[in-house]
């Protein structure tokens, strides 16, 4: 693992410009976003004979233009991320092996098709970098929000999808909080309903186009199967997303411990709570039936969506890039 971080760093230095941090308002960030949108918009109206590609759900591209591949290397990148993830290297690794990961899409494609893809995503790697220093949002999530809109904004029961979930992210357990060493204002503290916000949904998609990148009918099967196939595609998606859903909070360290002592560090307790293990407890028994609820509204919700032929996945996702946006302007 080192002499390979000791490749990545190499590569990062001599192929990957690095660019100032300079302080920037926050309407100069956005503006930063929305001109790199701009151009992927534009590279993926330029047409190139690449061949068709699957569809996915949690990267921009599009098929037979100048963004065929776009940001789908952000897949493989995506599972390999936790390797990387204390390292303060960890951007620029990520940006070489973005540049690595366009040659398995090079496969039976002319030298001009390959010189073009390839040029396209040294371009999106330095967007990548110069928003890493001067934008607001991820560049991805912010076109993916946008092919949303573009996709359903004629569609009423896409939108009702979408609000029922909203509605759902704000519902939750509120905990009345109190400073364990000054008198302060009531604070308050929140669990939503879902919990998971949808990530172990999301993640079953991940999974299903990271393979459908090998063989094609994975993804035509599972992610938009024919009639016939939906029984046994959602059931499956309903059992992944079921376990994904017990592990999550223990991987994304969102337990009841875990708040408990973030809570802790911070001089913060539950009302009538002092010891940090046992509202550790408390509060794990919340989290449990709230991820119960999640799981049982996220399956109920996917399948209302596929029989109305609405990715539920892309609801997600745009909800998240809201979310992103809401946190860059505050």
């Amino acid at each position: 693992m080192n002499h390979l971080s000791s490749v990545l760093d190499f590569i990062h230095r001599h192929a990957v410009f690095e660019f100032k941090n300079d302080p920037l308002t926050k309407h100069r960030a956005y503006f930063n976003v929305v001109c790199c949108a701009f151009v992927c918009f534009i590279l993926s109206r330029i047409s190139l004979n690449t061949g068709e590609a699957y569809p996915s759900i949690t990267t921009f591209h599009v098929s037979n233009s100048w963004m065929h591949i776009g940001f789908r290397p952000y897949m493989c990148l995506y599972f390999l991320g936790y390797f990387f993830e204390s390292d303060r290297y960890k951007s620029g690794r990520m940006r070489v092996l973005f540049l690595m990961s366009t040659f398995l899409y090079f496969y039976d494609k002319s030298w001009t098709v390959c010189a073009i893809l390839l040029g396209v995503s040294f371009l999106l790697v330095h967007m990548d970098a110069w928003l890493a220093r001067t934008g607001s949002i991820s560049l991805n999530s912010l076109m993916l929000l946008i092919v949303f809109c573009r996709d359903n904004c004629v569609r009423p029961l896409s939108w009702v999808c979408l609000c029922s979930i909203v509605y759902l992210n704000m519902s939750g357990i509120t905990l009345p909080m109190v400073h364990m060493k000054r008198r302060l204002q009531p604070q308050t503290a929140k669990l939503p309903l879902l919990y998971n916000g949808g990530g172990p949904l999301v993640m079953y998609v991940r999974i299903v186009e990271l393979m459908a990148m090998f063989w094609f009918p994975i993804g035509k099967y599972l992610l938009s199967p024919p009639l016939q196939w939906v029984i046994i595609s959602e059931a499956l998606k309903i059992g992944v997303v079921y376990v994904l859903s017990q592990y999550w909070t223990k991987w994304y360290e969102r337990t009841g411990f875990d708040l408990a002592k973030k809570w802790n560090k911070q001089h913060f307790t539950l009302k009538g709570w002092r010891s940090a293990g046992t509202m550790g407890k408390y509060l794990q028994r919340l989290i449990e039936r709230n991820i119960r609820c999640d799981t049982v509204l996220t399956c109920i919700h996917s399948v209302i969506c596929v029989f109305f032929s609405i990715r539920p996945a892309s609801i997600w996702l745009s909800i998240s890039t809201m979310n992103q946006i809401k946190e860059a302007a505050n």
